[in-house]
């Protein structure tokens, strides 16, 4: 039987949360029926050899996202580059990913008449102009579906992007189960790897560094906690991006500034982040935008009390005081008052923290995930095969 071919477009590969996705995408859909590959619009990124040892095909393209007449030109003549690549794939299935992606890739699809046409929303695109939100309503008519990865998600595309309702199709993401562990001995192995004594309190995040993430708001309360606990540490995982260089240089200056750059581990990118949650007394997630992280499920999963902020999608997997606690977004005050909440109450925090791991058991599971997309894929290979 003829495999269906499947190419997901996206700028680059690097530590962040749709890579993750992308790459648990194509390992989970049946491989008997699917041959997946990847194209990269800019650059290739420092992940791409992660998708090649596992015999996905990486194909790099020169756009730019620098917005400038030249740019436009440079970005038109990649839109006929990505046409004639997936006519030559013989591509069934083009998926892309947020906002940037889509737009020349939904050109090139369009341009090549390849049959069928995803787009997946990762995150409340806030930083969207109305402009843009015109150009995602035009293209959504030669689109499928418009994937969100939360309904927070969608209810933002829907207020903002006003596509007709028939358009959108929420799953959520979800998690292998059983790649996590819950381990003593790491949580022992990765805080002597830290020089994190055993009296010591280590709050915890992974995110990529970016405004979006919040991290300022992490380190003013960090800031402020450190004056009650002084044994309170904080550990930082993720990669800077190219398109955000000073964004972790500066939080190292609001450190420096406070005398506090010693409590503060960044460890860069690191593949085994999901397990060195075992590390953690409590993981927290600042973020002032986001879809679904899989961080943000991660932490619950290992059973971790976990303070998110109060925006919509960290709203629909945390209920306060139930399996998680939430602070009101962007308020550095507030987060304090949550942490502190967690360390002078741990009996509550780790009943919390149980429940928060039921309930990414039972609702954000990857098997799940992938039943959804497989049926997905394949009724739209049929449905095209059929027109």
């Amino acid at each position: 039987m003829k495999k269906i071919k499947v190419m997901h477009v996206y700028n680059s590969l690097f530590d962040g949360g749709i890579e993750k996705y992308m790459l648990m995408l194509f390992d989970g859909l049946d491989q008997e029926k699917f041959s997946c590959s990847v194209c990269c619009l800019i650059e290739p990124g420092t992940h791409a050899p992660f998708f090649e040892a596992r015999g996905y095909k990486v194909f790099t393209l020169q756009a730019t996202n620098r917005q400038s007449p030249l740019g436009i030109l440079k970005n038109l003549r990649e839109v006929w580059r990505l046409a004639a690549l997936l006519r030559s794939e013989q591509i069934d299935i083009m998926h892309a990913h947020d906002f940037f992606s889509p737009l020349l890739a939904r050109l090139a699809a369009m341009l090549a008449r390849t049959p069928v046409i995803f787009v997946t929303l990762h995150n409340l695109q806030s930083w969207l102009s109305p402009v843009h939100h015109a150009i995602n309503r035009w293209l959504s008519h030669r689109t499928r579906n418009v994937i969100c990865v939360s309904h927070a998600v969608a209810q933002f595309s829907r207020t903002h992007d006003r596509l007709n309702d028939e358009k959108y199709i929420v799953i959520p993401n979800g998690i292998d189960i059983a790649a996590y562990t819950i381990s003593r001995s790491m949580r022992t192995q990765y805080r002597r790897e830290f020089q994190i004594a055993d009296g010591d309190i280590l709050i915890g995040n992974i995110a990529t560094f970016s405004f979006r993430k919040g991290h300022a708001y992490l380190i003013e309360a960090f800031i402020a906690l450190c004056k009650l606990h002084p044994n309170l540490k904080l550990m930082l995982i993720g990669s800077t991006r190219p398109q955000e260089p000073l964004v972790k240089p500066d939080l190292q200056q609001q450190l420096e500034r406070a005398g506090l750059s010693d409590k503060v581990i960044f460890t860069g990118s690191r593949a085994d982040a999901a397990l060195m949650i075992n590390a953690f007394d409590l993981f927290v997630m600042s973020s002032v935008t986001e879809g679904l992280s899989f961080a943000s499920l991660e932490g619950m999963l290992m059973q971790k009390p976990v303070v998110y902020s109060d925006i919509a999608p960290f709203a629909e997997i945390v209920k306060h005081n139930e399996t998680g606690f939430l602070f009101k977004s962007g308020d550095a005050d507030d987060l304090a008052a949550q942490i502190e909440y967690v360390l002078a109450h741990p009996e509550r925090a780790a009943e919390v923290a149980a429940n928060a791991r039921a309930s990414v058991i039972e609702h954000y599971n990857f098997a799940t995930m992938m039943r959804a997309y497989n049926r997905l894929y394949t009724e739209a290979a049929q449905a095209a095969v059929g027109q």
